[in-house]
């Protein structure tokens, strides 16, 4: 249950960027593709129905954080003084280490979790790919939100959820239900949606400039 309602984080990020960030809503036919997108999302990643209260109060808590993060991110980059992007998430990783580190540390000396010596140097080259490659998908999310409004943002994030989720199973092996095929299909339907309205309205957009040029010239 857990999986299922973490996917419908971008949408408090779309409602903080609106209400409280003065970005204002997104068009509806971008709430609309969310919208199908994060249910087909939802859809794919369920697995089980297991309800814990601890566990559902701890998803909601992530995603609201999670969207308040993107937001507050987003916000610095309009300042006067701004880091750039690339500089902003390497600084957050600094900080973040100065504080993170000693609680992973007295949380792995409370519980007895250090590994075994063979098993620490297997595990090292896979936590070092797994760091790096968490590293530059941040840093690749801070440029584009810098780049985009929230609410492309967020359904560029909804997408790829759907293809890691799908990139796991099929790479694990672990398979898909009926509900997660139709949960991808759904999600393929609101991305191509919004794609196609994406092209649509940049076509539009195009022509109108162009006519736009057009006319001095045509009334001299």
């Amino acid at each position: 249950l857990v999986e299922t309602i973490k996917p419908p984080e971008p949408v408090p990020s779309v409602i903080f960027a609106a209400i409280l960030m003065g970005e204002g809503w997104a068009p509806a036919t971008e709430q609309i593709a969310l919208a199908v997108v994060v249910t087909g999302v939802m859809l794919m990643s369920y697995a089980e129905s297991t309800f814990q209260l601890s566990g559902l109060l701890a998803t909601l808590s992530a995603n609201f954080n999670f969207a308040l993060g993107n937001n507050i991110s987003k916000v610095s980059f309009a300042r006067i003084d701004r880091l750039d992007p690339l500089n902003f998430w390497y600084r957050t990783v600094q900080v973040s280490a100065i504080i993170a580190l000693p609680a992973a540390l007295a949380e792995v000396r409370a519980n007895g979790l250090a590994p075994a010596s063979m098993s620490f140097a297997v595990l090292l080259p896979v936590a070092l790919l797994n760091g790096g490659s968490f590293f530059l998908y941040n840093q690749a999310t801070c440029v584009i939100l810098d780049n985009v409004k929230m609410s492309v943002h967020a359904v560029l994030n909804s997408a790829r959820r759907a293809v890691l989720i799908a990139a796991t199973a099929l790479y694990f092996g672990s398979g898909f239900s009926w509900i997660n095929l139709l949960g991808a299909a759904v999600a393929f339907v609101g991305f191509a949606f919004y794609l196609s309205r994406k092209f649509s309205d940049g076509a539009a957009a195009a022509v109108a400039a162009e006519s736009t040029s057009a006319w001095p010239e045509a009334a001299a």
